[in-house]
């Protein structure tokens, strides 16, 4: 038995499936109600540990046939932020991809975004990690005592495995907007001379590994992003088909093996 996990925006939902015939034995689900005030009209912020809290009841409310999942996937919301401190704790609130500031005045007219896209040499979007960052490091509002940042099926994972630091998926990596996708690596050197400090960027686990060990003992993986995960769970052949996806954005995903 294999469980699957999803954290989205709006809301949490988890499956149990058997590994063998592919059969979806349970699937549960609820609502994402855990949005935190808001100082400022263009700021999403939700709680992250009543999110791990949710995400919780989920799994262990999954049921089939008296056995219980060997393995959890976890996938959701990608593009926001979370501070943890050393001991994985999430610090302050989860700055969602939906979070405007990035939009707010720098200098001379331009953005925080624009003015990162012109820095990084490439286009990044108000919501992606690495521009709230920018703008909670500008103001002084990054939460003492943060050891890393991460995004929240990341920080879900990390705690359902019992790990203490975040590990990311390339896909949930490329989110944030400051890994190079051809590298598969941190942008350091350009990080640097924004003042961002490149060891608050978990590292990026190529080999998609377990992190521990969960609820009854499953071994818990990497988080995936979700248009990633949808393309894994909806096409049969992977090398032969496409994915349209008709969402927020419009997406189409093709697989490759490079």
């Amino acid at each position: 038995m294999l469980a699957g996990l999803d954290i989205g925006t709006t809301t949490l939902c988890g499956l149990l499936l058997d590994e063998s015939s592919g059969e979806i034995l349970d699937v549960r689900s609820e609502p994402n109600a855990f949005p935190l005030p808001a100082a400022q009209p263009d700021e999403a912020l939700q709680d992250p540990e009543a999110i791990l809290a949710a995400a919780r009841r989920i799994l262990e409310s999954l049921h089939g046939r008296g056995a219980r999942a060997a393995a959890v996937g976890v996938t959701g919301q990608m593009h926001g932020i979370l501070y943890v401190d050393r001991e994985g704790r999430a610090l302050g609130p989860l700055y969602t991809w939906q979070d405007g500031r990035g939009e707010r005045e720098l200098a001379g007219g331009r953005s925080y975004a624009a003015f990162l896209s012109e820095r990084l040499g490439s286009a990044v979007s108000t919501g992606m990690g690495t521009v709230t960052h920018f703008w909670l490091a500008r103001n002084k509002s990054i939460p003492a005592g943060a050891a890393a940042l991460c995004t929240i099926p990341d920080y879900v994972a990390m705690r359902l495995a019992g790990a203490s630091a975040p590990r990311m998926d390339p896909t949930m990596a490329a989110s944030l907007g400051c890994y190079d996708p051809r590298s598969l690596s941190l942008r350091s050197e350009e990080l640097e001379r924004l003042g961002l400090d490149p060891a608050l960027f978990p590292p990026v686990a190529l080999d998609y590994p377990a992190l521990g060990r969960g609820p009854g003992g499953a071994a818990v993986f990497t988080a995936l992003g979700d248009n990633q995960a949808s393309f894994l769970g909806s096409v049969r052949h992977l090398p032969r088909s496409a994915l349209i996806n008709i969402g927020t954005a419009s997406q189409v995903s093709v697989f490759t093996d490079s």
